[in-house]
């Protein structure tokens, strides 16, 4: 249970985070940023990235029906996380054919149903803020340090971008500021990264990504190969999730619903996505052995193993 738990991320010194922040294909360049600094006892309407929901209303796991020994290690890797675990309700994908999507693939119809009951249900529930996981995800048994350090991070930026931010709404910033937290992904390409040193922007024809002052890239991934594997959704942002989904009907897939969302496609508006980088959440080994786009989502996952370890 030790490995599932921190395999995935750290050593014993803690964690190095940076935020991409994916705001559409705007020409307004994204200011640059230079302070990261640790805030400590961030906290908002519903506790502190420390508490048994990391500072959410409520945490939902997707409960894939097919697989249980996901939710297994889910509920296991939740009871022992440091700090007094992790409360999480499942949301069940769908099992029957009026609960399909109108995929032809085995599976992928249960994955993207699954996400349209979680999000659906913050919006049904009217929840300010929840966190939404596949199950099977891994992560760092002191996650609740590591979100805490995220929250200094987000609400630093999102006060470089804002005159104000009520920070009483969520510990991660103001809930009318941002939309989506993405923390288990496989690959980040449009956005922007923040860092403890100083950071300069390219023209958007040359790159959409910021690079630090010797002009080394921070962040690369593959626009097809997002795969939100864990995310933080506002009120607003699961509503807007919940209707890209709905827009492409039998061909949904919850990676183009997050590249609309977060990377501005189709002319979509310019919505708050923040990112963390590396990622927080990261499937477990087990599950590579599904079949169709999550054999891609693997190789992506393999891909972000080894640049945390290098």
């Amino acid at each position: 249970m030790q490995s599932l738990l921190h395999k995935a991320l750290l050593g014993a010194s803690g964690v190095l985070l940076s935020i991409l922040v994916l705001f559409g294909l705007s020409s307004t360049p994204l200011a640059s940023y230079s302070n990261l600094a640790l805030l400590g006892g961030i906290s908002g309407r519903h506790g502190t990235p420390s508490n048994r929901t990391l500072g959410f209303n409520k945490i939902f796991v997707i409960d894939l029906l097919a697989t249980p020994e996901l939710r297994d290690a889910t509920a296991l890797a939740a009871a022992v996380t440091s700090d007094g675990g992790l409360d999480a309700e499942y949301v069940y994908s769908g099992s029957s054919d009026s609960d399909s999507v109108g995929y032809v693939e085995d599976g992928k119809d249960d994955i993207v149903r699954g996400h349209l009951n979680a999000l659906r249900t913050v919006v049904e529930q009217g929840l300010e803020s929840a966190l939404i996981v596949e199950a099977g995800m891994e992560w760092d048994g002191r996650i609740k340090a590591q979100m805490q350090e995220l929250a200094s991070a987000t609400n630093d930026f999102l006060r470089s971008n804002q005159s104000t931010t009520n920070r009483s709404t969520s510990p991660y910033g103001d809930v009318k500021l941002w939309e989506t937290l993405w923390l288990g992904h496989c690959g980040i390409a449009n956005g922007a990264v923040v860092r403890a040193t100083k950071l300069s922007t390219r023209s958007k024809e040359e790159s959409t990504v910021l690079h630090d002052t010797n002009q080394q890239p921070m962040s690369q991934g593959d626009k097809e190969e997002r795969c939100p594997l864990a995310y933080g959704v506002t009120q607003q942002g699961a509503r807007r999730f919940l209707l890209k989904l709905m827009q492409q009907g039998p061909d949904a897939t919850t990676d183009a619903a997050i590249q609309t969302m977060c990377a501005g496609y189709a002319n979509g508006p310019k919505d708050g996505c923040l990112v963390s980088e590396p990622p927080l959440f990261l499937r477990h080994g087990f599950s590579a052995s599904q079949s169709g786009s999550r054999d891609n989502d693997w190789k992506w996952q393999q891909i972000a193993r080894d640049s945390i370890k290098s």
